[in-house]
């Protein structure tokens, strides 16, 4: 049942790092942390990111395990709201240096389904809002969800170069 749920409406449930299944706001909000110029303010975005989602954009909080989880749609929703556009993959790509950061579903133990965001990708790890992870690591976890990413799109007039590392295989 719950594969069939993560194929039609993918969404997080982590209780990592926070708990009550916060992991699509925070991912978001690292996320447009990492993309922002100027001082960070993670608990004001991460705040702001939460109370913007609306009802339909999460689990409703009385359901067991599942309440508050995020659904993907939630998740661009959110995105946008932040003034970033992008676009949903579900298919393996190339980790590589340099590349513009996003969102990945993957599946922790448990099984439980959560967002992180990738800020950063090098030669030898990926720093996501959580922690460190070989590559092998985090393809491992991120290959259950077939590879769902939110991409971030970059505006045409911007350098390209970012969005040139990030091809499919």
């Amino acid at each position: 049942m719950l594969g069939v749920l993560v194929v039609f409406a993918p969404f997080g449930r982590s209780n990592q790092i926070g708990g009550e299944n916060e992991c699509g706001p925070r991912a978001v909000a690292a996320l447009v942390e990492e993309l922002k110029d100027g001082p960070r303010h993670y608990q004001e975005t991460l705040q702001r990111v939460s109370s913007n989602l609306k009802w339909y954009d999460r689990v409703a909080d009385f359901i067991p395990i599942f309440g508050r989880s995020t659904f993907t749609w939630g998740i661009r929703r959110a995105l946008e709201m932040e003034g970033l556009q992008g676009h949903v993959e579900m298919s393996p790509r190339e980790l590589v240096p340099g590349q513009m950061p996003f969102i990945a579903l993957v599946l922790e133990p448990g099984p439980q389904s959560h967002y992180l965001a990738v800020l950063e990708v090098t030669e030898d790890r990926i720093k996501t809002n959580d922690r460190y992870m070989t590559h092998e690591e985090f393809r491992s976890k991120w290959r259950w969800t077939w590879y769902w990413g939110f991409h971030i799109d970059l505006p045409e007039d911007e350098d390209t170069a970012a969005e040139d590392a990030i091809t499919p295989r």
